[in-house]
């Protein structure tokens, strides 16, 4: 699982870059409670124990969804999450998942 640090490589050897929006934003919340089945704070704790063990970095967390859609449309194996399509533009390739907000 990418978001819980679990998988850190892609397919093709390329390291993943995770990007996250604040914790008390609603999409944020609505992506962890509705799509990764845990509360915010634990998928901090995932992120801190991958951290502290040395498996990996933490995901950057990116203030707004023009943001997000600006640093993974930049980075090279970025992944993210935005709450509806109008926000992608065609560097960012979308995978749709679960029900809009």
């Amino acid at each position: 699982m990418i978001f819980a640090g679990r998988t850190q490589f892609w397919p093709d050897g390329s390291r993943i870059r995770v990007f996250v929006l604040p914790p008390e934003s609603d999409t944020h919340q609505y992506f962890c409670r509705q799509l990764l089945n845990i509360y915010p704070y634990q998928l901090e704790r995932i992120w801190q124990q991958v951290v502290y063990s040395g498996q990996g970095e933490a995901p950057k967390t990116i203030d707004t969804a023009q943001a997000m859609q600006d640093i993974i449309g930049q980075t090279p194996g970025a992944i993210g999450y935005l709450q509806t399509p109008g926000q992608m533009n065609k560097t960012i390739r979308m995978i749709t998942v679960g029900e809009p907000l």
